[in-house]
C-alpha cells in the first residue's frame, strides 16, 4: 500500500470522487431492493454483476443475507464489492 505525503492543492476532485462512490453504493442497494420486490422475482433472477476490480460475473441471484448476495450455485458475493448490477 502506498501513502501520499505532501500537500493537496485541490480537494474538489477528491470530494467528488467520494460523493460519486457513495451514490454508486446507494444505487446498488436501490437496484437490489427493486430486484427482490419485483412481481416477477419468484425464486431467482439472472444478472451480470460487475465487481470493483472490473470482473464480470454471470450469476443467478436467489437471495440476500446481511451484506452478501446469495447465488444459485451457493456462492456469496459481498455487496460492498459490487460496482454495478445488470438485470
Amino acid at each position: 500500500m502506498s501513502l501520499y505525503k505532501g500537500e493537496v492543492s485541490d480537494t474538489t476532485n477528491m470530494t467528488n470522487m467520494v460523493i460519486n462512490r457513495c451514490y454508486e453504493k446507494e444505487d446498488i442497494n436501490i437496484k437490489l431492493k427493486e430486484v427482490f420486490n419485483a412481481n416477477n422475482f419468484v425464486y431467482k433472477k439472472n444478472a451480470v454483476i460487475t465487481l470493483n476490480n472490473g470482473t464480470n460475473l454471470n450469476v443467478s441471484i436467489v437471495g440476500r443475507s446481511g451484506n452478501y448476495l446469495i447465488t444459485l450455485d451457493h456462492g456469496n458475493i459481498l455487496i460492498s464489492d459490487i460496482k454495478n448490477i445488470s438485470i
